[in-house]
């Protein structure tokens, strides 16, 4: 740990006072950045594990020591936007080779964002007395890189309707990425243009269930519908691919899984196989849109999204009639089934068109320019697709 925050607004407010870093810390904390810094196995910097996080970012009614200030009824996230900032300069002044060193900051979307409306401007507070919504302004100075923690069980009043929470995977990316990474200058003032250059959601790793305190008993949630008693707490493999892809489509980048460990079969064994699927497709997922106009259809007036990226990699060779190899990604983000229809332009015409990776038993078929998929409730799928000269 490079640094421990003085206070901390994770879950339980401020304790104690809030201050700057002490002196006798600040000389600590350079030591340990001049220390670490050479080193060729330091691969960037993480100020925090969700200092924003819970309601305890929300508290209001704390009083700083001087010479810390605040802005009347900020409170909390802007104790910890100072701090995050001073260690953050601390970085950047000490560390000669802070270009190489990106910045992260871990935060939780509990307490942070509008989950019923992406397009709601995070900049500004809402009374929503059921979604929350706190400004994400803080941190736009703060890091290089956003990793949002997606947690099953920051949301009790979802655990019977757990669709609705699967579908936040995409709400909060879509809010990230037009106020955060790619904001638009009509909404979001000038001075919060800067810094974000890409942003990444945690998606489960482990069990969630019910705890009770008093009595010690840990109840898994029952989450999947069929499912045996000991899948119970887990993501099935097809939720898990979804909170992955759907967020990749709308523009999020990596992937993380929250408390994963071998010792836990079901979720590694689950987090690994989506883990293999994204080695995949990654190489398209760093390239821009493929410039195709094609157009997307359901049977049933169904939400879904695709995108088209080019192999980076894919060269035509002599005697292959293929001129491009793309890839195709499509999630439904409804909580019912679909046939989804993606249609190219007319003069396409196909010279394969395969599950990636070719293992994954998806139900699709090509009718002429066409590629027609069976989708199910909440689920992704990704192609590669080749298409002949024209």
């Amino acid at each position: 740990m490079l640094y421990e925050f003085h206070s901390s607004g994770t879950l339980d407010g401020i304790t104690p006072t809030p201050s700057l870093i002490p002196t006798i810390d600040y000389g600590i904390l350079v030591k340990r950045v001049q220390t670490l810094a050479p080193r060729q196995q330091l691969g960037g910097w993480n100020l925090a594990d969700e200092p924003y996080g819970g309601t305890g970012a929300q508290q209001v009614d704390i009083t700083p020591t001087p010479p810390m200030t605040i802005t009347a009824g900020r409170g909390v996230r802007e104790v910890i936007h100072v701090q995050l900032k001073d260690i953050k300069d601390t970085i950047e002044a000490h560390d000669p080779y802070r270009e190489d060193h990106p910045i992260y900051c871990v935060i939780r979307g509990a307490g942070n964002y509008h989950f019923a409306n992406p397009d709601f401007n995070p900049l500004t507070p809402t009374p929503d007395p059921v979604y929350d919504m706190w400004v994400l302004d803080e941190l736009s100075d703060v890091a290089d890189y956003i990793i949002d923690d997606l947690y099953l069980m920051d949301y009790n009043y979802d655990y019977e309707d757990l669709p609705d929470w699967l579908g936040r995977c995409v709400l909060r990316t879509k809010s990230a990425i037009n106020f955060l990474v790619n904001p638009d200058p009509a909404l979001v003032p000038t001075k919060y243009h800067h810094n974000i250059h890409a942003w990444l959601l945690t998606s489960q790793g482990q069990r969630f269930g019910d705890y009770n305190y008093s009595t010690g008993v840990y109840t898994p949630l029952n989450n999947e519908h069929p499912g045996t008693s000991a899948d119970h707490g887990y993501l099935t493999e097809e939720q898990l691919r979804y909170v992955n892809y759907a967020p990749w489509i709308n523009g999020a980048q990596g992937a993380g899984f929250l408390f994963l460990s071998k010792s836990d079969d079901i979720a590694f064994t689950r987090a690994y196989n989506i883990s293999e699927e994204a080695y995949y497709v990654s190489k398209y997922l760093m390239e821009s849109d493929a410039g195709i106009e094609a157009e997307l259809r359901t049977s049933n007036g169904a939400y879904a999204q695709f995108i088209l990226r080019s192999d980076p990699l894919f060269t035509p060779t002599p005697g292959n009639q293929n001129s491009d190899k793309l890839m195709l990604m499509v999630c439904n983000n409804s909580g019912f089934d679909t046939d989804v229809e993606i249609k190219f332009p007319d003069t396409t015409t196909f010279g394969g068109v395969a599950p990636l990776p070719t293992e994954l038993p998806w139900n699709y078929s090509t009718t002429g320019h066409k590629i027609e998929l069976e989708m199910n409730a909440w689920t992704a799928r990704a192609f590669t697709v080749f298409l002949e000269y024209r």
